[in-house]
């Protein structure tokens, strides 16, 4: 269905009465004004926009929403996913975008290496830099967080996590009553030589629609080691659009990897700005089926010299879904000696599946060493008929095949636990979904 500003007009006119924390702070004023500019210009993203050109979220913007302060925490305390349950897991949780201390556990090591408070808290308390230092509202749907947030998260890593322990992070969207939207803004400042390893996951309770438009900024020092996960495993009727900013410092290393297995339309923007001998790797999952579409758009800017960055991206589609992988590379005329590889591989599983695959580069530098390269095909009837000609029922055989396909882009996560959390959760939903 053609979007109008009709329909732009009736989405955005559901979040006009939110108290954004933002809206009267002086010293964020012209940041605001410009969201609203930003608002009133731009149309909502569709498939005439070459960013959202196979990406199409009419379904979203054509559904009435309410933006919701309830929290249930005994009902959201039912909902927390098995691996919050780990020993060597800590956990922070959000309800409808509310930070809820009583369902976060946090042991005594961990809580005497962070600083925690709620964005607006951080706000009104004028920490300096913490919003939007990095992103700006050039999207709709950045300018929508920014006017219509509710809260979120500001977070200082101040020492480094003690080792072999996990971050949790758990976003919970209360829709068993209505549809839901929620906007939440997070902070993360992890400070000079820290190393933390990261999980983040969005959970929708109930059957309604859920919309959560999230923007994340991550300021990484110099030195300092980050590794950030995201499960992407939610209910048929949720949809999501995160934008994350990761700005990194001199001789940062930050790992992104993203497992997305369930939802009705995700969108995920990683942007990633990289100074002098910094490392970025960007590794992406997505297994899909029925009508769920996932798009990954990546960002590698290399701004100055001696810097790298890795991207691997492997998806496996069935029934109608739809799968998209856009990454760009910028190396910028200063970035000499820059090494930046990307790669996308996909399998379909069912002829109504599709993929839409653009590797993208841009290069200003000439003494650089970048490549590219994406491949979509079918499962391979060779290493099938092996397995079955030794007695492998076609179910298992499929299993194992798929399993060495996805399993070497976990093996680039460094942290034993964090990969540890993710391989189990990808062989329990390999063995579901198959």
């Amino acid at each position: 269905m053609m979007l109008t500003d009709q329909t732009k007009d009736s989405f955005l006119s559901q979040f006009e009465g939110i108290n954004s924390p933002i809206a009267d702070k002086k010293h964020l004023s012209s940041i605001f004004a410009n969201a609203w500019a930003a608002l009133a210009t731009q149309p909502l993203p569709n498939n005439k926009h070459e960013e959202w050109r196979y990406t199409n979220f009419s379904a979203v913007w054509q559904t009435e929403f309410v933006q919701s302060n309830h929290v249930d925490i005994e009902a959201a305390r039912l909902a927390l996913p098995a691996w919050s349950k780990r020993p060597d897991t800590s956990l922070l949780v959000c309800v409808n975008g509310q930070f809820v201390p009583e369902l976060s556990c946090l042991g005594a090591e961990v809580r005497a290496c962070l600083d925690i408070k709620p964005i607006s808290q951080a706000i009104e308390h004028s920490e300096s830099g913490i919003f939007a230092q990095f992103s700006d509202v050039n999207t709709i749907t950045l300018a929508m967080n920014t006017a219509f947030m509710q809260d979120g998260l500001w977070i200082r890593v101040r020492k480094t996590l003690p080792e072999n322990t996990v971050l949790g992070f758990v976003n919970m969207v209360d829709a068993r009553n209505q549809n839901v939207a929620v906007q939440p803004r997070h902070f993360w400042h992890f400070e000079a030589n820290t190393q933390a390893s990261l999980i983040e996951q969005t959970i929708t309770l109930g059957q309604g629609h859920s919309f959560l438009n999230q923007v994340s900024e991550i300021k990484i020092e110099r030195g300092a080691m980050i590794q950030h996960a995201v499960i992407q495993d939610d209910t048929a009727l949720a949809s999501q659009v995160l934008y994350t900013h990761v700005h990194l410092d001199k001789q940062a290393q930050y790992h992104n990897t993203v497992v997305s297995f369930g939802g009705l339309c995700v969108r995920n923007d990683l942007y990633i700005r990289l100074s002098e001998h910094c490392e970025a790797f960007m590794n992406g999952l997505y297994m899909i089926s029925g009508k769920t579409l996932v798009d990954n758009h990546t960002v590698a800017d290399h701004a100055e010299p001696n810097a790298q960055s890795n991207e691997l991206y492997k998806g496996v589609l069935d029934g109608h879904s739809t799968g998209i992988f856009n990454g760009k590379i910028f190396v910028r005329q200063d970035a000499q000696k820059t090494n930046a590889y990307q790669k996308n591989r996909n399998i379909l599983l069912s002829p109504t599946a599709h993929v839409f695959t653009k590797p993208q580069l841009e290069i200003w530098a000439d003494d650089v060493k970048c490549s590219h390269g994406a491949t979509t095909g079918a499962l391979e009837a060779e290493p099938m008929f092996y397995l079955k000609a030794r007695g492998i029922p076609e179910h298992k055989a499929r299993l194992l095949l798929l399993n060495a396909f996805m399993f070497d882009v976990l093996d680039r996560i460094v942290s034993s636990s964090l990969k540890s959390l993710l391989s189990d959760f990808l062989e329990e939903k390999l063995e579901t979904n198959l």
